[in-house]
This record gives C-alpha cells, structure tokens and sequence, in this order.
C-alpha cells in the first residue's frame, strides 16, 4: 500500500501516508462547526459559489433533525455516498510533516491567537504583532494548504505557491526551539512577501461566518 502512495507535497520525499489531514487548521475555522463542542463529525459546511450550488456538507454525527432542518429532509443514500468535508483530505502529507505543521499551529495559538481574543480593540485598530514571523509563517502554512488544495476552489500562481512551500519546509520543525531559529535565519525571504490579515469579531451566530476563497480578482488575492 504504502509504495503506492505518491509523495509529501511538503518535503517531496517521505510518503504521504498520513489521513484525515485539515486543509486549513481546524480551530481557526471552528466557527463553520456545530453550535455547541465544536468537534470532527458535527459539521454543517455550505459551499457557495457565484456560479453554482453545491450540496451541504453534514458530519456523520449531526442529527437528522438538524438535516431537516437546513434541507427539509434526509439525505438519500447516493448524498450519503458522495458527502465530502472539503477542509479534510487524505494521502497529502507524511507524518513528520503533519507534526511541523502542527509546530506552527500551535505557536501562533499560544503565543498570538490567545493573547488577542483577550484584548478590546476598538473599530478598525491597527496593531503591531511581536511574534511577526511565526504569524506570517502560519497564515502562509493556510495559505499553501489552501492552494495544494483538491477540493478548496483557491490556487495560487506556481512559483508563488513553490516559494511558500520552500518557506515552511525550510523553516518548520518538531520542536518550537528549532523552528523559530530558522525563522530567524530565513527572515528576510519570509518578510518579502505582501500579506494583510483582518480579523474579524465574532458575530451574533458564531457558527453561522463564512470561510472565503477568492480567486476571480489576483491583486490581492482573498482568503
């Protein structure tokens, strides 16, 4: 099984034996899940385009009253049959690079994410981030993600989406310590990029905010 796999789209060496792979990191996009524990297997994904529509996503444990609810009945068995998360995929990465993906997420959570839900800002702040290049680097990890994509309508130019890649495996590692040393050491190329991140307050419905891929306009491109 394993010879037939194709390789990591990270390191291009090892296989890409790893499943259940999130696209783009699941705690970030948490607001697209269920009401309540925010868990795998509860969520209720609409995939709109500006061209056609498609079929919602529901996760194997959300109810059939919360099918009824959004479509007006069950599913039928071939809707069964073809439901796909399309944040979740299989076969992209090896499982060393899973875990320095992980390395990253798990930075900019701690030493950003956390410390600025916790912060009042008021309409339309600019503020300056300390930890700059742990957070250019995760958000270039979604990114790069999102164009490696199968399922995820977002592509970014080739060489463009060649220089991220080279970015992240040049610079992530297992541990925190290793990887923020060769931020340090990568800085310059990691800093030459153009990049703008809002962040937007939770709304009324905080399960009900879109995850948006824009690809019609390039300068910028929106995700």
């Amino acid at each position: 099984m394993t010879d037939s796999l194709s390789n990591c789209k990270l390191c291009l060496s090892a296989k890409a034996d790893e499943t259940g792979s999130h696209m783009l990191t699941a705690w970030i996009i948490a607001s697209v899940f269920d009401e309540k524990g925010r868990k795998r297997d509860n969520e209720i994904i609409y995939n709109l385009d500006d061209q056609f529509f498609r079929f919602p996503y529901f996760g194997r444990s959300v109810s059939l009253d919360k099918i009824n609810e959004n479509i007006g009945r069950e599913l039928s068995d071939s809707e069964i049959g073809s439901q796909k998360n399309i944040f979740i995929e299989d076969h992209v990465f090896c499982g060393n690079c899973e875990k320095r993906l992980k390395t990253i997420e798990d930075a900019f959570l701690e030493k950003v994410h956390r410390k600025l839900t916790k912060e009042k800002f008021e309409t339309q702040d600019i503020i300056s981030i300390e930890k700059k290049l742990i957070t250019r680097v995760f958000f270039y990890s979604l990114i790069w993600r999102a164009s490696i994509s199968e399922s995820i309508d977002f592509k970014l130019p080739q060489a463009l989406e060649n220089k991220l890649r080279v970015i992240l495996n040049d610079t992530l590692e297992l541990t925190l310590e290793e990887t923020v040393e060769n931020l340090e050491k990568h800085s310059f190329v990691i800093l030459s990029l153009p990049m703008i991140v809002v962040k937007l307050e939770k709304t009324e419905y905080p399960t009900e905010m879109p995850v948006l891929f824009h690809t019609k306009y390039k300068k910028p491109l929106a995700l």
